[in-house]
């Protein structure tokens, strides 16, 4: 249990709960971590360490001759040496320890905060792409990369900052095994078309001109396979979850419907 509360938010890509996230957020006055960026930032450090990182960049659609992503994780050793270890599928199968990054006894080698910084500094495009949500997912498959990061969330809901009196976090296991005791577990879904739309627009909206509704349909569609049959922390919910369906929902009304509910909650613990 942390000391603070927690609001866990879980749900496939394009649901809205990363909007909803951040409003509820504020709204309470708590910390918001989207978990989601967490492997995101992994897979970019993965493919921009690759042998050919221009080819990531082509494949976002970025053009301009001065983004050099390497150069962002260069005071990052841990990202690097991680990156390393999991280039191969032969890697993967092996245990990965950490142990040789734990600094000053601290609990974990990195804390949330230091990856959210890295991610700041990634051009959107290349973030939010299919390629790297599909690198995430891949990423996640792995046992210690999710306890890595299991800890890491829950460092940060320990302590999300002084001004904050708890914290809202989002992703696809969450509530179900990051946060199983949060005092409050959602589940945003959306039919899956609503979800390819939404993150077209989003795509275009972040200048991302290489993405079609059809390839942001098959992507999110692979995405919700891998993510709910996978072995470790799958993307589940049950009934002590608030299921919300999004699909003919606007943004207000789901988050006026879901701030009352929270409230309930956080006033019941």
């Amino acid at each position: 249990m942390t000391t603070k509360p927690v609001i866990a938010i879980d749900g496939p890509a394009a649901s809205g709960k990363g909007t909803i996230a951040r409003m509820l957020a504020e709204h309470f006055g708590f910390a918001y971590l989207d978990s989601g960026i967490l492997y995101r930032a992994f897979a970019c450090v993965e493919l921009a360490l690759a042998d050919k990182p221009t080819a990531l960049l082509e494949k976002c659609g970025t053009t301009s001759n001065n983004t050099n992503i390497s150069d962002l994780f260069e005071d990052y050793d841990f990202l690097r040496t991680l990156s390393e270890i999991v280039k191969t599928e032969k890697n993967k199968q092996q245990k990965i320890d950490f142990s040789s990054f734990f600094k000053d006894n601290a609990s974990y080698p990195i804390k949330a905060q230091d990856l959210v910084k890295v991610v700041n500094e990634i051009p959107s495009n290349i973030l939010k792409s299919e390629i790297i949500g599909m690198g995430a997912s891949v990423l996640g498959k792995i046992p210690a990369v999710r306890t890595l990061l299991t800890n890491i969330m829950r460092e940060f809901a320990n302590d999300p900052g002084n001004k904050y009196s708890g914290s809202v976090i989002d992703g696809r296991d969450i509530g179900s095994v990051v946060f199983p005791n949060a005092n409050c577990k959602i589940f945003l879904t959306a039919d899956l078309k609503i979800r390819a739309e939404r993150r077209l627009k989003d795509s275009i909206q972040s200048g991302n001109s290489n993405e079609t509704f059809e390839s942001i349909y098959n992507a999110l569609k692979a995405r919700d396979e891998q993510d709910t049959s996978r072995n470790i922390s799958p993307m589940k919910y049950d009934d002590t979850y608030i299921l919300i369906d999004t699909t003919g929902i606007s943004i207000s009304e789901t988050f006026s419907k879901l701030a009352e509910i929270v409230d309930s909650r956080l006033q019941i613990n």
